[in-house]
């Protein structure tokens, strides 16, 4: 290495290196060469020393100890790949593999075989030929002894420890890109391990095939090369010759085929003329002839047995919502904003919007009476389909099922349910019963020491069972009622389905609060047992309340952690509502000063509900504390889901309401019961009341 100083226009000294290029050349050992298996061994390495550089170290020289010791070799004994150019993220530029590898003195050879494939035997005769001569190695370089060089200018990274794993035929011997490496964390400590490194040994290609030196042993000789030369050549002219015909017979196929799509869908030959000329394949050809058909569709009138379709409301799509929205608006006026291009159905009875709906299909209601508008625009007759002449189904009935499934779920999403509010929703995937986890039934946290392993944690069994069920109902819409333009199959029918739907969800899990199911611990929800009970009942008081906070304040788990559980919600019947509301309220104005309220009490929400008739009343912890009750939708049909069939039994419309619900307890921990008493006695001591070793079931 030589340094060289000359001086800047401005003075300053400039430092310029000249650095030798690798030495190292990678030799093909031509007498390997086995035309019939389609091997050949080539030097991999030699480990000569060239110029390196990275971002924290800068240029250095790098080297590779060549010696068993050195190189592991299992990556190349186990088939590693022979690529074409470095291309490791494409399975089509495999082109061989590397049957074996070794050490040879100061030398690491490889076996290679090509593959038989088109592409891997181009790269082949191109070797055979001594067309392509250079090769690259990539390797991981687990560990670098670093020296100083004899000038002391750039530092000497001679890899220790290194892993060949693919070998590479490349165009063009080592080059400044093949010379940039990546260190990660490159200091001048003594080992470096991890490294990625993909480097190039080339040969020099002024050399010709037969002035190749061997590396060891015999070359071929002159005669044995020319045979295999003209070989290669017989071969290369005919494979060339077979890619020629095929892409001519190709090119045949495709424009066939081409013009056989346009001639049958009408288009002019010029048009043909212009998509072959493109040079697309049969599938993009076929694009580009719908985008000429579409363009020509859209350029003309849209008629339907001679007269132009005047909706004004763009595609089916739109005149459906229209009248999905003019109905709703007749049902319930001001319930839907009117749009401007609504208003042309305003003043439609059904049959008149029946029979827009025949004419968006092609027909014509013309001559008809009501009945057979109504009969044709249901669907329900084909014999008088077919007298209107319509070219296919009517719209008629997703419009009509689309304002009753609508009215349906506003009124469904409208009705109110109060115990959504105490307790937690989620999905099942299906009508199987789920176990589900209560919050004693963890197991606690257990220490782990230094360097010590993770125990298992446990769930207990005494959560709910959780399975969904399905509730339903079908309204019928007979042609009968379109003739009657009857708007109460729009509004009270689908508003009681909605409402009755909700009735349904309520009951089920307002039932698993006031029956007091059996868990399956064999206990009952609310009994002595489970420390949630209070009976003889009192009435609703600052001492009651106080009782309740302490029984739910005091449940531990199944190992006996404590809770802390802190009542949310207070549920009271009607006969409990003033007792409840006057203390919870922070205005409440006692009459003594006993009397005053507790101001804990003032956050806990009252829920008053119907079906409590007595004088119970209820706390719940927050569901986001405690799960006490779980209700559950199917996955994808949370809520009411609508279906609709044209009858069968009926002449017109089926629309089927359907609920798949389910709910059960979870844990009883997050709830209290009071029996209550229909006057304000007060307790006899604080914790007053006692409990009884029954429950209410």
């Amino acid at each position: 290495m030589t340094t060289k100083t000359k001086p800047k226009p401005d003075g300053q000294a400039v430092t310029q290196r000249q650095t030798p290029a690798f030495q190292v050349r990678a030799a093909i050992r031509p007498e390997t060469m086995n035309i019939e298996n389609r091997t050949v061994e080539v030097v991999f390495s030699t480990g000569s020393r060239g110029l390196r550089w990275s971002w924290e170290v800068g240029e250095y020289l790098e080297e590779l100890e060549i010696s068993e010791s050195a190189i592991d070799m299992t990556r190349m004994n186990n088939g590693a790949p022979l690529l074409d150019s470095h291309q490791r993220y494409d399975l089509s530029s495999v082109i061989g593999v590397v049957e074996r590898a070794w050490v040879e003195g100061e030398l690491a050879i490889a076996e290679v075989r090509f593959a038989e494939d088109e592409a891997s035997d181009l790269v082949y005769r191109k070797v055979v030929g001594g067309i392509i001569r250079n090769l690259s190695v990539g390797y991981f370089v687990n560990r670098y002894a670093i020296t100083d060089s004899a000038d002391n200018v750039l530092p000497i990274y001679r890899a220790v420890d290194w892993e060949p794993f693919e070998v590479s035929f490349v165009p063009v011997g080592f080059d400044s890109a093949a010379t940039v490496r990546e260190l990660q964390a490159c200091t001048r400590a003594a080992d470096y391990k991890g490294q990625l490194h993909q480097t190039e040994f080339p040969t020099r290609q002024a050399d010709p095939v037969d002035h190749l030196p061997a590396i060891e042993g015999d070359i071929m000789t002159e005669e044995e090369k020319r045979a295999a030369e003209e070989k290669a050549r017989i071969e290369r002219e005919a494979e060339l010759k077979a890619a020629s015909d095929r892409a001519v017979e190709t090119e045949r196929t495709r424009v066939a085929s081409v013009r056989t799509i346009g001639e049958r869908v009408g288009l002019d030959p010029k048009e043909l003329d212009a998509i072959v000329a493109r040079n697309l394949d049969v599938g993009a050809s076929g694009e580009a002839i719908l985008e000429v058909l579409a363009k020509r569709h859209a350029e003309q009138p849209k008629t339907v047995t001679g007269q132009l379709l005047r909706f004004g409301v763009g595609p089916d799509m739109t005149m459906r919502e229209a009248m999905t929205g003019m109905i709703r608006n007749r049902v319930r006026p001001g319930s839907v904003e009117v749009k401007p291009e609504w208003k042309q159905y305003r003043g439609m009875n059904l049959v008149a919007m029946g029979a827009e709906c025949i004419r968006a299909a092609g027909g014509d209601p013309r001559g008809m009476t009501p009945r057979e508008i109504a009969m044709a625009a249901m669907n329900s007759s084909s014999q008088q389909m077919r007298a209107a002449g319509m070219h296919s189904t009517s719209d008629f009935p997703l419009i009509l099922a689309n304002s009753i499934g609508k009215v349906l779920l506003a009124a469904y999403a409208a009705a109110p349910q109060q115990f959504r509010d105490w307790t937690s929703r989620t999905t099942v995937p299906d009508f199987k019963e789920v176990a589900l986890v209560s919050l004693g039934d963890l197991s606690p946290f257990k220490k782990v020491n230094e360097g010590g392993e993770y125990k298992y944690g446990t769930f207990g069994e005494n959560g709910g069972r959780l399975k969904v069920e399905k509730w339903g109902e079908i309204i019928a819409i007979t042609w009968e009622a379109i003739v009657n333009d009857d708007l109460g199959v729009f509004d009270r029918i689908p508003t009681m389905l909605g409402r009755a739907a909700m009735r349904k969800e309520s009951d089920i899990v307002w039932d698993l609060l006031l029956s007091n199911p059996e868990l399956p611990d064999g206990n009952t929800v609310f009994s002595v047992e489970h420390g949630n009970f209070t009976t003889p009942g009192t009435p609703i008081n600052t001492e009651s309340l106080a009782l309740g906070r302490e029984m739910m304040a005091s449940q531990t788990s199944e190992s006996g952690e404590a809770l802390s559980i802190v009542p949310r919600f207070l549920i009271v019947g009607p006969k409990q509502s003033l007792a409840a509301y006057q203390y919870t309220s922070s205005n409440y104005t006692p009459n003594t000063p006993a009397a005053i309220n507790d101001s804990r009490n003032a956050n806990l929400v009252v829920i008053v509900e119907g079906r409590i008739v007595d004088y119970r009343w209820y706390l719940m912890a927050d569901p986001a504390d405690v799960n006490s009750i779980d209700y559950a939708y199917l996955e994808g049909e949370e809520g009411v889901f609508i279906e609709t069939r044209e009858g069968f039994e009926v002449d017109g419309l089926e629309t089927k309401a359907r609920l798949v619900f389910g709910a059960t307890w979870v844990d009883y921990r997050g709830a209290y019961l009071n029996l209550g008493a229909p006057t304000p006695a007060a307790l006899a001591a604080p914790g007053g009341g006692t409990q009884a070793a029954k429950s209410t079931k």
